[in-house]
């Protein structure tokens, strides 16, 4: 029987949330969301589906900052804070808790935001 793995569990406080303008593009019903803090745009088939990309998004990103190393000066240069108990390494298996705002973006309209 396989040893069942230990999940470090890293939540991000953030002290504004990450905020991400979603729209659905009238051309091709598709559903975009663009974060420009993070610089990252996402595409689903539906608005249900975009909100699972944006979570799977930011857990590749983040991944990604750790096992770079470039962890804790991103988060230092955006004011967040992370709470973990023990020390992260690139080795670990992390699952990040990063709050977002959902802005429903309409050529024209204001912002309406999604909770």
């Amino acid at each position: 029987m396989a040893t069942p793995k230990t999940v470090v569990v890293v939540q991000t406080t953030i002290q504004s949330k990450i905020q991400w303008n979603f729209f659905q593009d009238q051309v091709s019903g598709r559903w975009i969301a663009v974060c420009d803090p993070l610089r990252l745009t996402i595409e689903a088939d539906s608005s249900s589906e975009l909100r699972e990309n944006i979570e799977d998004a930011l857990q590749l990103f983040m991944r990604s900052l750790l096992k770079s190393g470039d962890f804790e000066r991103f988060l230092q240069e955006h004011g967040w804070q992370k709470r973990v108990q023990g020390t992260v390494t690139s080795g670990d298996d992390v699952r990040f808790d990063v709050p977002i705002e959902l802005v429903a973006q309409r050529a024209n309209d204001p912002a309406r935001h999604v909770h």
